[in-house]
C-alpha cells in the first residue's frame, strides 16, 4: 500500500500547487504594461516612458511600468503572464484573447499630420530604381523581406492584399523573415539582398524622419490615395492596436485605466513623445478576425494548430496530467518490480545456502594468505614511509620541535639544534623552558595550557643558544591526541626570524627619526610662511604709499590746474591715475593669490548650486542684457569662502569677456563622472585661440589688450590654485570670437584634513 500512499500525496501536493498556479494581480501595487515594439527597443523605450509617468502621476497607489518587446518576447512573456496590461497589434490581440480571455479597454490613436487615426495599413514595397518591379501582380517570384509571419501589418496584411489580386504565397518565391523592428525588412530592401519589403504604415516616414533613408529611394506597390490614409498605404485598413487588460485585474483599476487613457490629451507630454493623438474607446476588431479566416482558408496559410499552441494554452494541466501518469506508471513499475525482487530472492537464497558452507572454508584460507602478504607489504610500506619522512624532517628548513605531556623534548630535528647551537642528543629529554629566558616563561606557560586544552596556538617566541644569544622564532604548535582525546603532547614548527625582529628595530628607529625631522621641517615652513606674509603686507604697504601719492598730486593738478593744461596734459594725468589704479589692482590680485596659498582649508559640504546662484546675483549687471543659466550641479566637498572665490572670478571673467555680445549668455552646468565632480562656465564671449589655452592658467598671463577687457590676469591663477589645493585639477576649451568653456573637477570621495 506504500506506493499507493505516495501516490495520494503527490496528488494532494498537485491539488495545491494548481491551486496556486493561476495568475494573480500583484500585491505590491506593481503594474507591468507590455507594448509590441515595431521599431527599435531604445527607441520605443523612450517613446512610451513618458506615458508610464503620466500613469503614474495619475493613478495614486500604484506604480505603472511598461516594457516594449519583440513580437516573440512579447508573445511568451504574455502566455508566462507576466503582464497585467498589454498593448499589441490587432492579430496578435486575437490570438491571445482567446488563449487568456484578455479583454480590450482601449485603442490607440497614431497622430498623423495632428489628426488622430485609429486604422492603420501595410505598406508593399521595393526599391525605386527597380523597373522590373512596377504593380502588386511583379511581386510573383521575387524574394520578400517581413518582419515576421506574426506580423499583422507587415505579413497578413500584405498577404491579404496579394489574395484579392489572385496572388497566393506559394508564388513568391522566398520569405525573408528579418525579426523585429520592421527597420530591418526596410533595409534588406535598400541593401538588395530582398527584392520587395512587407512593413507596417509610418515606419518609411519614420526611417525618413530617423535620416536612415530617403523616400525618394522607395516605390510603393498597390498604392492607394491620400484621401484615404496620408501615409504610403498599400492594403486595405484596420483597427490600430488595442489595450488589453488581464482577466485578473482588479475592476476597479481597470476602470480608472480606461477613465486616464481616454483623457489623455494630444499636447500632454505622452502624447508627444508618444507619437500618438490619445487614446479611443475599443474598436471593432472583427475586420481582423475575417482577415484571419479568410487568410487561413488557404492552405499555402493556414495556421496550423501545433503542440507547441496546445502546451501554451494547456501548459499547467499538461503538467498535472504529465505528473499523474508518471506516478501511476511509476508505482505499478515498483510493484512489479518488488514482487519480482521477492520472487529472486528467494531462490537466490536457497541457491547460497547450499553454496555458502563450501565457500567459506576456501575464502578462509584465501583470507589467511592475505592477510600474511598485506602485513608484510604494509611493513615494507612502513619502513619506506618512516625514511621519507625523516629525510624530509631532517632537510627542512624550518626547526621541528616534539614535546611530551609533561613538556619534555621527544624529538627535535637538525634543523632546530642548529638554530639553537646544541646538538640533538643535547636536547631530548630536556624542559623546553630549560633553552628560554626568564621574561618570557609566561607566555611559554600560557601557550602550553592552550595546547593542553587541543587548541592549536601561533607565537613569536624568544629562545637563548647555547651561546646566550636571544634567537627570535615564528611558531605553529599543534597538539597531539590519542583515540580518547587524551593530551599526548605537541609538535612545533618554527621558523628563525632574528634578522626580521633586527630590520623591525631598525625601522622603528628610523620611523621615530623620521617624525622628528618632519616636525622640524614644518615648524620651520611655517614660520617661512608667516615671514613670507609679514614680507607681502611690508611690500604691499611700501609699494601703496607712492601709489597713493601719485595718484594724490595727480587728482591736485586735475581740480586745481585743468585750466592750465591743455588736452594733451589732461589725457596724459589721466592716463597716469588709470596706471595708478591699475596698479593698485594688480597689488590687491597679488595679495589675494599669496593668501590662497597659505590660508588653511576648512572642509565642508558645499551646495554648489546655490552657491553659483548667490555668485550670479552678485555679480550681474544692473539693467543689462544678460542671460544666465544655471543647470544642476552636483554637492563638492571643500572650503566655502574658497570656492565662492572660484564661481567670483570665473561668473566675473565670464560677464566681462561676453558683455560686447548683442545677446551674452553664460550658462553654468556640472555632472559626475567616475571618482570626479566637473563643473564648468561658459560664455559666448571673446573666446580665444586653444594654442594658447595652457597659458590661462599662469600668472599675469593675458590674452586680450588692457584696452579690450580690464584685469591683470591674475584670476585664473587664483582659480587654478584654490583647485589644486582641493585635490582637483581645471582646463579650458575655446574659439575666437565663439566663446570659451572654464572647467574644474573636484574628487567625489570626502576630502578631509
Amino acid at each position: 500500500m506504500k506506493p499507493f500512499k505516495i501516490f495520494a500525496s503527490c496528488l494532494f501536493y498537485l491539488s495545491i500547487q494548481f491551486g496556486y498556479a493561476n495568475y494573480c494581480f500583484a500585491d505590491d501595487k506593481e503594474v507591468r504594461i507590455g507594448v509590441l515594439a515595431f521599431r527599435p527597443i531604445e527607441i520605443s523605450k523612450q517613446q512610451w516612458q513618458p506615458t508610464a509617468d503620466y500613469l503614474n502621476s495619475k493613478i495614486p497607489g500604484y506604480h505603472f511600468t511598461i516594457t516594449p518587446l519583440n513580437y516573440p518576447d512579447l508573445d511568451l512573456a504574455v502566455n508566462r503572464r507576466q503582464f497585467d496590461f498589454v498593448l499589441t497589434n490587432s492579430e496578435h490581440y486575437i490570438i491571445i484573447r482567446e488563449d487568456l480571455g484578455i479583454n480590450a479597454i482601449a485603442t490607440l490613436m497614431p497622430s498623423i499630420g495632428g489628426h488622430p487615426f485609429s486604422t492603420f495599413g501595410g505598406v508593399i514595397f521595393t526599391r525605386s530604381d527597380r523597373a522590373d518591379i512596377k504593380e502588386i501582380g511583379d511581386v510573383k517570384g521575387r524574394v520578400v523581406a517581413s518582419p515576421s509571419n506574426q506580423s499583422l501589418g507587415g505579413y497578413s496584411m500584405q498577404i491579404g492584399a496579394l489574395l484579392k489580386q489572385g496572388l497566393s504565397k506559394t508564388k513568391i518565391k522566398q520569405f525573408r523573415f528579418t525579426g523585429m523592428p520592421h527597420d530591418n525588412a526596410v533595409q534588406e530592401v535598400i541593401e538588395g539582398k530582398a527584392d520587395v519589403g512587407f512593413v507596417r504604415t509610418g515606419v518609411l516616414e519614420g526611417m525618413a524622419r530617423d535620416g536612415k533613408i530617403r523616400l525618394d529611394q522607395i516605390k510603393v506597390l498597390n498604392r492607394q490615395p491620400p484621401e484615404k490614409f496620408p501615409l504610403l498605404l498599400s492594403t486595405d485598413l484596420y483597427p490600430e492596436w488595442p489595450l488589453a487588460a488581464a482577466p485578473d485585474v482588479p475592476q476597479s483599476l481597470v476602470k480608472q485605466m480606461a477613465i486616464v487613457l481616454l483623457n489623455i490629451q494630444p499636447d500632454d507630454r505622452a502624447a508627444q513623445i508618444g507619437q500618438y493623438y490619445g487614446f479611443s474607446p475599443t474598436g471593432d476588431y472583427s475586420s481582423v478576425e475575417l482577415l484571419m479566416k479568410r487568410i487561413s482558408e488557404h492552405p499555402e496559410r493556414a495556421r496550423e494548430f501545433e503542440l507547441a499552441d496546445i502546451v501554451r494554452k494547456y501548459s499547467i494541466q499538461l503538467q498535472i496530467l504529465s505528473l499523474i501518469v508518471i506516478l501511476v506508471i511509476f508505482s505499478i513499475a515498483i510493484y512489479f518490480f518488488r514482487v519480482n525482487k521477492t520472487v529472486i530472492k528467494i531462490s537466490k537464497e536457497r541457491e547460497q545456502l547450499a553454496d555458502k558452507l563450501e565457500e567459506l572454508n576456501s575464502e578462509l584460507e584465501a583470507a589467511n594468505q592475505n592477510l600474511e602478504r598485506t602485513v608484510e607489504v604494509r611493513t615494507s610500506q612502513l619502513r619506506v614511509s618512516e625514511e621519507r619522512y625523516r629525510r624530509i624532517v631532517d632537510t627542512a628548513r624550518e626547526g621541528i620541535w616534539e614535546l611530551g605531556p609533561d613538556a619534555l623534548t621527544t624529538f627535535i630535528n637538525a634543523r632546530m639544534a642548529e638554530m639553537l647551537g646544541y646538538s640533538e642528543k643535547e636536547m631530548i629529554g630536556r624542559l623546553a623552558s630549560d633553552f628560554m629566558f626568564d621574561e618570557d616563561m609566561v607566555a611559554h606557560l600560557k601557550d602550553m595550557e592552550t595546547l593542553r586544552r587541543g587548541v592549536p596556538e601561533h607565537y613569536e617566541r624568544r629562545f637563548r643558544r647555547k651561546d646566550g644569544v636571544a634567537v627570535w622564532t615564528l611558531g605553529s604548535a599543534t597538539p597531539i591526541a590519542n583515540d580518547e582525546h587524551r593530551f599526548m603532547g605537541s609538535i612545533a614548527m618554527l621558523t628563525d626570524i632574528t634578522e626580521r625582529k633586527r630590520a623591525e628595530t631598525e625601522l622603528r628607529v628610523l620611523k621615530d627619526d623620521l617624525e622628528v625631522r618632519v616636525a622640524e621641517r614644518t615648524s620651520q615652513l611655517e614660520a617661512a610662511n608667516r615671514e613670507l606674509e609679514a614680507f607681502s603686507y611690508s611690500v604691499s604697504h611700501d609699494l601703496r604709499t607712492p601709489l597713493r601719492a601719485i595718484d594724490g598730486f595727480s587728482l591736485i593738478l586735475i581740480e586745481d590746474y585743468a585750466g592750465k593744461l591743455d588736452d594733451e596734459g589732461m589725457r596724459l594725468l589721466k592716463v597716469v591715475r588709470d596706471n595708478t589704479s591699475r596698479m593698485g589692482q594688480l597689488i590687491d590680485d597679488i595679495l589675494q593669490f599669496s593668501r590662497t596659498g597659505r590660508l588653511g582649508l576648512t572642509f565642508s559640504k558645499i551646495d554648489m548650486k546655490k552657491l553659483a546662484l548667490e555668485v550670479v546675483e552678485e555679480l550681474r549687471p544692473t539693467g543689462g542684457k544678460l542671460q544666465v543659466a544655471i543647470e544642476a550641479l552636483p554637492p563638492a566637498t571643500g572650503d566655502l569662502a574658497m570656492m565662492r572665490q572660484v564661481f567670483v572670478n570665473l561668473v566675473s571673467n565670464a560677464i566681462k569677456f561676453s558683455r560686447n555680445r548683442e545677446n551674452d549668455v553664460i550658462r553654468v552646468g556640472g555632472s559626475i563622472k567616475g571618482d570626479e565632480a566637473i563643473y564648468f562656465v561658459q560664455d559666448n564671449g571673446a573666446g580665444f585661440d586653444m594654442k594658447y589655452a595652457d597659458k590661462l592658467f599662469g600668472v599675469f598671463q593675458r590674452l586680450h589688450s588692457v584696452k579690450e577687457f580690464e584685469g591683470t590676469g591674475i584670476g585664473l591663477a587664483i582659480v587654478k590654485r584654490i583647485i589644486t589645493r582641493h585635490g582637483g585639477r581645471v582646463w579650458a576649451e575655446g574659439k575666437v570670437n565663439e566663446g570659451a568653456t572654464i572647467y574644474f573637477a573636484l574628487p567625489t570621495r570626502e576630502i578631509g584634513r
